[in-house]
């Protein structure tokens, strides 16, 4: 179905080329427009980000913890 000329329904669609968006597998780029390695990579580093929050936030628990076990509370 193409997109509708006005209104709501459709509208995105008419910003894609050819004001359709092709859904396949394989092929090097995803919707057409995404490059699936660059998607990897760009998670890879979100994920790393977190982790390296959550060891800081670790680490700094550990430490107050210990912290307060030398001070006796």
């Amino acid at each position: 179905m193409p997109p509708a000329e006005k209104g709501f329904q459709g509208r995105a669609l008419r910003e894609f080329p050819n004001k359709m968006l092709a859904v396949s597998l394989g092929g090097r780029k995803l919707f057409e427009l995404l490059d699936p390695y660059r998607v990897h990579e760009e998670a890879l580093k979100v994920v790393k980000s977190i982790e390296a929050e959550l060891s800081d936030r670790a680490r700094d628990a550990y430490e107050e913890l210990m912290y307060d076990e030398l001070r006796g509370r």
